[in-house]
């Protein structure tokens, strides 16, 4: 996926927590995303005029504070039904997962965790890949000059992964502790 394909998601799964302002949501994804998914003021305005044009997100005129209009983002019964969508369904790679955590509390807890689970698997499978790849390095003769940056970049692969894992594991925890209103 292109670099913002995910900003109508970040944009609409924001507004979905509460109504906004255009500046609310820059903050918002400011003050509690990663910066992964960094996205500008522009993606984030064009990402809401394409949300309203879709019927997604629903624009109201504020009353005026301090006589400056402010124009208030609100979700629509069509925005939470493609949030849903999105999120349950599968995702286009493993770095989705943490966005698709960031709006966890739209899914059942169940669906949550079977993408976590999911992704746990994958991390794991990978670390096997990865220690396969670090016996093949560690075959090489000592006289090889690439040997120590093949191991080099093979250990940063494998720590990311192992990361990944206790990411996961730490994730499915937390969902065992919350009590999502409503979900089940």
């Amino acid at each position: 996926m292109p670099k913002n394909a995910h900003a109508r998601f970040i944009v609409l799964g924001v507004v979905g927590t509460r109504p906004m302002t255009g500046n609310g949501i820059r903050k918002w994804i400011k003050d509690f995303f990663c910066p992964a998914w960094k996205i500008g003021p522009g993606t984030v305005s064009s990402s809401l005029r394409t949300l309203e044009e879709e019927g997604l997100v629903k624009k109201e005129h504020a009353p005026e504070e301090r006589g400056q209009k402010k124009d208030m983002y609100t979700i629509t019964g069509k925005g939470k039904k493609e949030m849903q969508r999105w999120l349950q369904s599968p995702e286009e790679n493993d770095s989705e997962i943490l966005l698709k955590c960031l709006f966890g509390y739209h899914l059942p807890p169940d669906v949550l965790k079977e993408k976590v689970r999911a992704f746990r698997k994958r991390r794991e499978a990978a670390i096997a890949e990865i220690e396969m790849r670090e016996n093949r390095i560690a075959a090489l003769p000592d006289t090889a000059v690439e040997k120590p940056f093949l191991r080099s970049a093979a250990r940063n692969e494998i720590m990311t992964c192992i990361a990944q894992v206790d990411w996961a594991q730490e994730t499915l925890s937390l969902l065992e502790t919350i009590d999502v209103p409503g979900k089940s």
